[in-house]
């Protein structure tokens, strides 16, 4: 018998057991960070902003967990659905599978088709959603069962490189990265590890160029909780002025590019692949076995984060308007309509 249930603090445990034994789990599914995106997490909506509101949601099948769903809820005239949520640099969340390796397609495939199944007849009866949106970790592809209960469904991409050895990575770089990460050694540019400091340094540079879109609290909230088991921060001086940085989040054997890396030239001069490639000797020298460059999406960030040569990873978007939407666009309609007519 399949059961949905939403849990709440005092099966955080469990649920980050869960989130790390899954194939596709992320830092992002984890409880603290999903409660401190709760924290911070608003969107507009006809010119009021609303708070989110997180449902944490564990499917079953009989006692044996199959999924987890992390739903974030906003109302006010319309009612919201996402996973990720809104304004936390958080590029996707969605469904995860639980199951082990043994388990065969056919019954991984099962599972996710009942997990959303489920998971829209909640969010239909009981959240009565009228837009829904969801971006998958990467690797969980599948549109199929997201299509067959009307959603729309597009393909989206992060890159990943594989961290065998300093000589595959560097061999691997475009020529055109390579010369520029020696360029920058001549300049007399250095890469080391930072700490609050340096992130608020980093985060003061995106936000002057508009490159980040949630507040510094949140930013320095996650630092607080996640700092350094889960997140390190990496950064470029020259002189000891600080220039550029990045901040990684570190789980599950693999490292992956958060936020950072602004755009950024001295003597003409950008540091970034540097700090990245230092970065990737970092988790290698540390037992790390992926690294993962998140936003292959960004067609003015694509040309620069293709110099790696990751692989192309797939995620997917799904989006939904359920039939409560036009019952609520025809009101809102009405409401504006001439009340007299002369």
């Amino acid at each position: 018998m399949i059961e949905l249930k939403i849990v709440n603090e005092k099966d955080a445990e469990e649920w980050d057991r869960l989130v790390e034994s899954s194939p596709h789990g992320t830092i992002f599914h984890t409880w603290k960070w999903l409660k401190i995106m709760e924290k911070y997490s608003t969107r507009m909506i006809f010119s009021k902003r609303c708070k989110s509101k997180l449902y944490p949601v564990i499917i079953l099948d009989g006692n044996t967990p199959i999924a987890l769903f992390p739903l974030f809820y906003y109302k006010n005239i319309l009612k919201i659905v996402s996973s990720p949520p809104f304004a936390v640099e958080d590029y996707y969340l969605g469904p995860l599978l639980i199951f082990d390796h043994n388990l065969k397609q056919s019954k991984k495939e099962h599972r996710l088709i009942t997990a959303i199944k489920e998971i829209d007849k909640y969010i239909d009866s009981e959240l009565h959603s009228n837009f829904t949106l969801f971006h998958s970790a990467p690797g969980l592809v599948d549109s199929r069962p997201f299509k067959w209960v009307g959603y729309e469904v597009e393909p989206r991409h992060t890159y990943v490189l594989r961290l065998n050895s300093i000589e595959n990575i560097w061999n691997n770089f475009s020529q055109s990265l390579r010369r520029e990460i020696k360029k920058t050694k001549e300049e007399n540019i250095v890469v080391s590890e930072g700490s609050k400091k340096e992130l608020i340094h980093i985060y003061n540079l995106l936000k002057e160029r508009n490159r980040i879109h949630a507040p510094k609290e949140f930013i320095l909230d996650i630092f607080n909780h996640f700092y350094s088991d889960n997140l390190r921060i990496f950064i470029a001086e020259k002189n000891d002025e600080p220039l550029s940085g990045i901040v990684t989040t570190c789980f599950n054997k693999k490292v992956s590019f958060w936020i950072g890396a602004p755009k950024f030239s001295i003597s003409g001069i950008n540091p970034n692949g540097m700090i990245f490639y230092e970065n990737m000797k970092w988790a290698l020298e540390n037992g790390y076995k992926y690294y993962e460059i998140i936003g292959a999406d960004d067609p003015p960030l694509y040309p620069f984060k293709s110099k790696f040569n990751g692989e192309l990873v797939n995620y997917l978007t799904a989006r939904k308007y359920h039939p409560s939407a036009i019952k609520v666009i025809e009101a809102i309609y009405r409401s504006f309509k001439t009340r007299y007519k002369i």
